[in-house]
């Protein structure tokens, strides 16, 4: 059983230590409380038909969401610019920085002004 999105929202990252299930720990904006964490009484829960995975690069992306759909990525949100981003315009602030805390489904792609971009949601 997954969790709903509104247990632990945007996370992507493993809270074994915290428990296995919906957390409640008080996240705020832009900080964590991992040290109050507790499971959550009671959540709403689904289930997966099926799940996997893609092979890297960007038209295996591209083909897995003509034929099944958005996908889920892993992204380092560590830029100042992605907190205050507004929608407008393609986000582009390229950082040396490794690893990922965000997640972001995926829906599409587009080209402007000769740029390629990811359209993505949270």
């Amino acid at each position: 059983e997954l969790p709903d999105e509104s247990c632990n929202p945007f996370q992507s990252a493993h809270f074994h230590r915290c428990g296995r299930g919906c957390l409640d720990c008080g996240y705020g904006r832009n900080e964590t409380h991992q040290s109050q964490c507790r499971e959550a009484a009671s959540f709403k829960t689904y289930g997966a038909k099926a799940y996997g995975s893609v092979a890297p690069g960007e038209t295996a992306m591209m083909a897995e969401i003509l034929s099944g759909g958005p996908i889920e990525c892993m992204m380092l949100d560590s830029v100042p610019s992605f907190e205050d981003y507004d929608g407008n315009g393609i986000l582009c602030e390229p950082t040396n920085e490794t690893g990922h805390n965000h997640d972001v489904e995926v829906i599409g792609w587009g080209e402007e002004d000769g740029e390629a971009y990811w359209i993505g949601r949270k």
